[in-house]
């Protein structure tokens, strides 16, 4: 069976498998992980429509600029 892994920012210091991660820094994790550390956590894309409102293009929202 297939793993999802997503990219999340996070919104609160966690402690992910032995690494300190700091406010606005990315992570991808696997579904299952995520939802251990979701209090601490937002989908990354969410995080930048929420931020960035719906300014720019798609690829810039998605993080790809060129």
């Amino acid at each position: 069976m297939k793993k999802t892994v997503k990219r999340y920012r996070v919104l609160l210091p966690v402690d992910i498998g032995g690494r300190i991660y700091n406010f606005g820094e990315e992570v991808e994790l696997e579904l299952d992980e995520a939802v251990k550390y979701s209090h601490a956590l937002i989908a990354a894309r969410e995080a930048d429509l929420n931020h960035r409102g719906t300014e720019g293009t798609e690829e810039e929202q998605d993080g790809r600029d060129s």
